[in-house]
């Protein structure tokens, strides 16, 4: 149920490493 968030909170974490 969770795991849309889960993988927005992921791609977020992602952006922000490459940033």
């Amino acid at each position: 149920v969770y795991r849309v968030i889960l993988n927005l909170i992921s791609a977020d974490l992602i952006l922000f490493d490459f940033i």
